[in-house]
């Protein structure tokens, strides 16, 4: 899905990734290419401005033109962008009104809204609720009929209609249906048009009037490009529309219809249809669809759904399709199977210690991101010590002194971190610990920040990343007092990152001499940009081949002589 745009924007993402110092005419560069690569996805003009003018300006800032290392710094605010401009997160169905809760589909013939209406069903269905499907598309028997071989196949009931009724009357009889049997949620698909018509918008209007729902769904072809947009805002501006259905992703889609519908309408994409069958619709993640579109999809999130323990399954299945690393990553990825009370299910306890166990016998690079509280990371160090994960460990410590960390609410107010790390070292020697810092959160003062830079010092972490703290809408702390100045933040960010950079120069020189496995992640004409296993993709350092590289090939796991450093990145020799 979205090949073109995705190969376009893979070819910026490595010119960006390979500056070592940006000036504006490399971003102008760039943004040109990415201009580029929107229209030829046939994305929305007004979006394509919008998204432009976002990065540029964003990169454009301090932050970026003084960072350490600035190619990856514009990529994460492409991704960032990219995510926004998709709706930043998944946006569920909201049911919670008294029974029936009503869903309406609305759309045009041909983009998939009965067979989506049929998808949507199993996905309810599955959470335990009743569900009745509703066809009023009086105007194509062969839908109504569609509707109701879909409904069988499921075991979901569908409501007897016909060509000879009335699209309101169906309305107002399958509600009293509904209510008489119990009914949880109605799916109501409506009749589709060629084209936008005034009689089709009439007849949309009035049914929702009757039925009142809940959720209002418009589907759309994201075959279709900026004519989708069109057909989206048309119906947008006729009904109250509560969400968007992308269908046939996992056909020739361009991409300009996932890039433009949720800023044109204003409404969230809460599903995409992936396939014809009846399991292919997908909760829509803006976040996960950013990385695919840049490239990044082999950062696999296998922390989910584990109640059909597709973990193992997806796993193995990537590894039988040739990967060779997974990045298990989530908002707190120790928590898997929490929700279960760690249940065995098939022979497999949902915990990430047997998480950890699982994937390390499948032979390929293990990394874990966001593993906290501590207790879980004690109990995963012996698999990195014995090689069965990676020796890497992305834990988000966000600060050292105790006052600030009771204010942001962690739960490493009361922990003893830097006790944690020599303990973890002493396990595994060779660990390697990334973590992420804020700075200039409300009420922090200088001796505060001071005791962070000291702890930096003296705990010696390998990668480290920061932010400056940011009121976010929502957010309680945007009520604390002492808020910190625009400028105390950029200087307090400088000096950390001033700090993180000598460690980091630090001990990539002692790296110097030393045989190392690295796994190989793009080639061009002048060498191979390589990853150790302290480097994970996108967000750490880089390990460059510059000779005896040509037979080499993406994916492969090779050993080389460390002959070169830098602040962040390494050089080397490969072993033949």
């Amino acid at each position: 899905m979205l090949e073109n745009l995705t190969d376009r924007l893979q070819l910026v993402v490595k010119t960006i990734r390979g500056q070592a110092r940006f000036t504006e005419k490399n971003i102008s560069d760039a943004m040109r290419e990415v201009r580029i690569a929107l229209i030829e996805a046939d994305v929305a003009l007004p979006v394509i401005k919008y998204f432009i003018d976002r990065v540029k300006d964003k990169a454009l800032g301090a932050e970026v033109l003084k960072s350490i290392n600035p190619g990856q710094a514009v990529i994460k605010i492409v991704q960032d962008e990219l995510t926004d401009l998709m709706g930043t997160a998944n946006i569920p169905l909201n049911l919670s009104t008294t029974p029936p809760a009503i869903i309406l589909m609305a759309g045009l013939q041909g983009s998939g809204k009965t067979t989506t209406a049929a998808k949507l069903a199993k996905i309810i269905s599955e959470q335990k609720k009743k569900v009745l499907l509703v066809s009023a598309d009086v105007y194509r028997p062969a839908a109504i009929e569609q509707l109701k071989t879909l409904a069988a196949s499921l075991n979901i009931e569908c409501f007897n209609s016909s060509e000879k009724d009335k699209p309101n009357n169906i309305a107002i009889e399958s509600i009293a249906y509904a209510k008489k049997h119990f009914i949880d949620v109605i799916i109501f698909d409506t009749a589709g048009r060629l084209g936008i018509d005034d009689a089709m918008m009439k007849e949309i209007k009035q049914l929702h009037k009757t039925l009142d729902p809940v959720e209002t769904l418009f589907v759309v072809d994201s075959m279709q490009g900026q004519d989708a947009v069109n057909t989206a805002k048309s119906f947008g501006d006729t009904l109250p529309l509560t969400g968007i259905v992308l269908t046939k992703l996992d056909g020739d889609a361009r991409g300009g219809a996932a890039l433009s519908v949720r800023h044109i309408t204003g409404q969230p994409i809460k599903y995409i249809g992936v396939s014809e069958k009846t399991n292919g619709l997908e909760l829509f993640h803006p976040e996960r669809m950013a990385s695919r579109i840049l490239g990044m999809g082999d950062i696999v999130s296998l922390v989910e759904d584990a109640q059909k323990n597709v973990d193992i399954k997806e796993a193995e299945k990537l590894v039988d399709n040739g990967v060779k690393e997974l990045l298990i990553i989530s908002q707190d990825t120790s928590a898997y199977g929490l929700d279960l009370k760690y249940k065995e299910i098939n022979g497999h306890r949902a915990h990430i210690v047997d998480l950890a166990r699982d994937l390390g016998s499948l032979g390929v690079w293990i990394r874990l991101h966001y593993v906290y509280p501590y207790p879980h990371v004690r109990k995963l160090i012996p698999f990195m010590a014995q090689g069965d994960i990676l020796p890497y460990l992305d834990i988000p410590f966000q600060h050292s002194h105790p006052d600030v960390l009771k204010r942001m609410s962690r739960p490493a107010a009361s922990s003893k971190t830097l006790e944690e790390i020599r303990a973890w070292r002493n396990e595994c020697a060779d660990i390697s610990i990334r973590s992420t810092f804020i700075v200039g959160y409300p009420g922090e003062s200088e001796n505060e920040f001071q005791h962070l830079l000291d702890w930096l010092i003296e705990a010696q972490l390998d990668r480290v990343g920061c932010f400056q703290y940011e009121n976010v809408k929502g957010a309680s702390s945007n009520h604390l007092p002492n808020q910190i100045a625009k400028e105390v933040k950029e200087d307090r960010w400088n000096r950390l990152m001033e700090v993180s950079q000598k460690i980091s120069e630090t001990k990539l020189e002692r790296k110097i001499g030393k045989d190392l496995d690295v796994i190989i992640d793009s080639i061009e004409s002048d060498g191979a940009t390589c990853r150790t296993m302290a480097d994970a993709p996108e967000i750490d350092g880089n390990l460059f081949i510059d000779k005896n590289f040509e037979k080499l090939s993406v994916g492969e796991i090779v050993k080389v002589t460390v002959d070169g450093a830098s602040e962040y990145d390494l050089w080397g020799k490969l072993i033949t």
